[in-house]
């Protein structure tokens, strides 16, 4: 019989990880303070104090080391109002790497601007420099450089040669809260930075997200995108709305409420301390990782201070032994209690990423190449879908000695690896 977990075995780890999303006292204090404050929202009326949305907003602002911070309701609003505030229009094209979440090409598809895909720093996993310029066009109009997998983009270089072209540099800041690179925020390089505080992200109050910029002509029509053309009078009245017609945009309602307000407010003041956390448990569980045959991990470089939203897992193909790795994740899912999958599909066949189902783009436009995820090729990122495994980041706030039980089982299943053929149509939600 198979000691493997998946295969009824015992497992490496049954006791659970820290609980994500952390909440504490203050957390609970500051919910409560909205709940009887009488305004929950930044359309309900003044009542003589600064809403928690723009206690965030300024805080947030300075924080990244930016002027200026929009909220919105999501990440993914987030780059379509920064795409928006920027000027990108019906036919411009976007480039936007080709191993991120799905929301990146969406939300350029979305306004009917043509997502453009690019191919990876086998390195990094992040957007590469080379593979942008060769796909500038007339019709380019902004970049969107994904900060992801624990990693920074070559973003000065990236920049420089947007510089160069004239083209907008939108930073997708969503897995990076806090890196630096040489000292200087991530999302404070480019045009504008865009964040996401869904659920899983290391700053989160459930769904939400933020725009940074130093432009304030960007930050007027960010604020009333996200505002139904509105925004913050200069002066208040008790009991009175606070936010003042403008339409120099035809905007929607994307605000962030208070209590989510709140929460970002609480949270933000742990943000540096935890993301310390996580690089030391990192490197320590990198060290022991490099240990094992076959086992190869992403490192950060020596003018960086990244953030770990997920722990990116390098397989060999000795060590994986035929198996996909699907395969590999389930087993070691099963070992440790915590779901472990492989990375992003690439766009270009990522089921989740179907340009045909647009409703506001016609048959026509969509016989454009630029509309067919298939006709990209994107060799570095299909090679990384193949051997790289993300781990979610909450096991990087456990104690130090927590992290030998994830040497031991990726040990464990890899000394097992032979018997994982059976898995291959195994749903990885149903390991552990």
């Amino acid at each position: 019989m198979s000691e493997l977990a998946v295969f009824d075995g015992k497992p490496v780890r049954t006791a659970p990880w820290p609980t994500w999303p952390r909440a504490d006292e203050g957390t609970e204090r500051a919910l409560k303070e909205v709940l009887y404050s009488g305004r929950w929202a930044i359309s309900g009326p003044y009542r003589g104090k600064k809403c928690r949305e723009r206690q965030f907003s300024r805080m947030f602002a300075d924080f990244n080391g930016s002027r200026y911070c929009t909220p919105t309701t999501s990440g993914t609003m987030g780059l379509t109002i920064a795409m928006l505030a920027l000027g990108v229009r019906y036919g411009d094209e976007v480039i936007v790497p080709g191993l991120t979440w799905v929301a990146c090409a969406t939300a350029v598809a979305s306004i009917g601007a043509r997502p453009v895909l690019a191919d990876i720093d086998p390195d990094t996993l992040c957007i590469r420099t080379d593979a942008i310029e060769g796909l500038i066009t007339h019709r380019t109009k902004a970049l969107i450089i994904v900060h992801a997998f624990c990693q920074i983009a070559e973003i000065k270089a990236i920049v420089a040669l947007s510089r160069y072209h004239g083209i907008h540099v939108i930073e997708d800041c969503s897995q990076a809260h806090g890196a630096r690179l040489d000292g200087q925020r991530v999302g404070t390089f480019g045009d504008v930075g865009v964040f996401s505080f869904q659920h899983s992200k290391v700053l989160t109050c459930g769904e939400g997200g933020a725009i940074i910029t130093d432009d304030f002509g960007i930050y007027e029509r960010t604020e009333q995108y996200r505002a139904d053309g509105r925004v913050f009078s200069t002066y208040q009245t008790v009991n009175h709305l606070e936010l003042e017609e403008r339409g120099d945009v035809l905007g929607q309602n994307f605000c962030l409420s208070e209590f989510q307000s709140a929460v970002l407010v609480d949270r933000l003041r742990h943000l540096d301390a935890e993301n310390k956390i996580r690089r030391g448990n990192s490197a320590k569980l990198s060290a022991q990782l490099e240990q094992l045959d076959g086992v190869t991990v992403l490192k950060p470089k020596a003018n960086w201070e990244e953030t770990y939203y997920n722990y990116i897992l390098r397989l060999e193909p000795d060590l994986l032994k035929g198996n996909i790795l699907r395969a590999f994740g389930v087993a070691l899912s099963a070992e440790l209690n915590i779901q472990i999958t492989p990375i992003y599909q690439p766009l270009s066949r990522h089921r989740l990423y179907n340009p045909s189902k647009l409703t506001r783009v016609s048959s026509s436009d969509l016989s454009d190449k630029a509309w067919t995820p298939s006709g990209y090729q994107l060799p570095c990122a299909e090679l990384a879908n193949g051997h790289c495994l993300a781990m979610p980041h909450p096991p990087l706030i456990a104690d130090a000695h927590e992290l030998d039980a994830i040497v031991s089982a990726v040990d464990k299943v890899a000394r097992h690896a032979d018997e994982l053929g059976s898995l291959a149509d195994v749903n990885p939600n149903a390991a552990f």
